[in-house]
């Protein structure tokens, strides 16, 4: 199943609730993965709210968005943990294992490596 995000609302600060067409939901918080440029004026949380609905994810007038099988990893995170904002790179679709892989210097980690491997 191709995954999209069918409803959004604001909670506050730079967390959202969010509704996905697999029937489940959650709330997810992207204070800490607003980096790159094209993220830069979502700090501003009056410039965050103005979100929309964009094809099957969350979009921003300046060409910001995520991709929703991230969003929807972060919504159902089983750990409290979320990426750090130095480990993520901006990324286009791939699951968020491949994300998880690479390190801030572009390096691979070795045991990620290990596993893609088998």
């Amino acid at each position: 199943m191709i995954l999209h995000v069918t409803r959004v609302e604001y909670i506050s600060g730079h967390r959202l609730h969010l509704w996905f067409n697999d029937g489940t939901d959650g709330e997810v918080d992207l204070s800490g993965v607003l980096n790159g440029p094209v993220f830069e004026p979502l700090h501003d949380v009056n410039v965050f709210k103005r979100f929309r609905l964009e094809g099957h994810t969350v979009a921003w007038d300046n060409g910001a968005d995520f991709a929703p099988e991230y969003l929807h990893e972060l919504a159902h995170a089983e750990s409290p943990a979320k990426p750090k904002a130095n480990e993520l790179h901006v990324w286009t679709g791939c699951t968020t294992d491949l994300w998880a892989l690479w390190r801030p210097d572009g390096m691979a980690r070795g045991s990620a490596m290990s596993r893609l491997r088998r």
